[in-house]
C-alpha cells in the first residue's frame, strides 16, 4: 500500500509539498493513493507495480511533467485521469499494461503539452497496439494543438507523412499512385493452366504505357 510514511521514506522529505521527484517502482502497489500532498511533484515513476487503474490518485498533481506507469496491470483509461496535468505533462509511459480498447486512447485529449508517449516498447506493449485503428485513434486524440513528437520510440510526425489516414485504421498511399493490372482469364500458359492475375503498383501516366506494361508482364509470365 502506498502510505504517506512510505512516500516520506522514499523521498527523504518530511514536508511532502517540497517533493519534486518521486520513484516508487517495483513495490507491488495495487493503487495510487496518498499523493495529494505532493502538490509540487514534477516527475513520478510508478512502473513495475500492480496498478489496475489510474483512478483519482493523481488529481492534485497539476505540475507533473513526467509520468511512468509502465509494466503494471492497467486495463482502461478515462479522460478525467489526465485532466489535472493536461497542460504540463510532456512524457508518458504506459507500455507493458493491458489496455485493450482503442477508444480509450481518446483519453489522452487533455494532454496538449505531451511530447513523448509510449504504449509499446520492445516486448512491453498493450493489446490495443495491435488493433488496425491504433495509429488513427492516437492521431485523432492529438490532432488539436498537440506537440507530440515521439510515439513508441518513433517519429510521430514522420508517421503522419507516410500516407493518408483512413477510418478503418489503415494507412494507404494516394490512390492516383495505385493501379491493378490483371491478365485476362482466357490467357493460358503452355500447360493449359490459367495464368494467375498479376498485381503491380504503378503510377499510370497514359493508356499506352499501361497496355505496354501489361503485355510485357504477360510475356514474362508465359516464358
Amino acid at each position: 500500500m502506498l502510505t504517506t510514511d512510505l512516500i516520506k521514506h522514499v523521498s527523504g522529505e518530511y514536508d511532502l509539498s517540497v517533493v519534486q521527484l518521486l520513484s516508487l517502482t517495483s513495490l507491488e502497489l495495487p493503487s495510487i493513493m496518498n499523493l495529494d500532498l505532493c502538490i509540487n511533484l514534477k516527475e513520478l515513476n510508478l512502473s513495475s507495480n500492480s496498478l489496475k487503474t489510474i483512478g483519482s490518485g493523481l488529481s492534485t498533481l497539476t505540475k507533473l511533467t513526467r509520468l511512468d506507469l509502465s509494466n503494471n496491470l492497467i486495463s482502461s483509461l478515462n479522460v478525467e485521469e489526465f485532466e489535472p496535468f493536461g497542460k504540463t505533462l510532456e512524457f508518458l509511459a504506459l507500455e507493458g499494461n493491458e489496455i485493450s480498447d482503442v477508444d480509450d486512447l481518446y483519453s489522452f485529449t487533455p494532454l496538449v503539452s505531451l511530447k513523448t508517449l509510449y504504449l509499446s516498447l520492445a516486448d512491453s506493449t498493450n493489446p490495443c497496439c495491435s488493433n488496425p485503428s491504433y495509429y488513427v485513434k492516437i492521431t485523432k486524440a492529438f490532432e488539436s494543438g498537440s506537440g507530440l513528437n515521439i510515439l513508441d520510440g518513433e517519429s510521430f510526425v514522420l508517421k503522419g507523412s507516410i500516407g493518408e489516414l483512413v477510418d478503418d485504421g489503415g494507412v494507404k498511399a494516394d490512390e492516383k499512385f495505385m493501379k491493378v493490372l490483371e491478365v485476362e482469364k482466357w490467357l493460358e500458359d503452355g500447360d493449359g493452366e490459367n495464368v494467375e492475375p498479376i498485381e503491380i503498383d504503378i503510377e499510370v501516366k497514359d493508356a499506352e504505357e499501361q497496355l505496354q506494361l501489361e503485355l510485357t508482364e504477360v510475356d514474362i509470365k508465359l516464358k
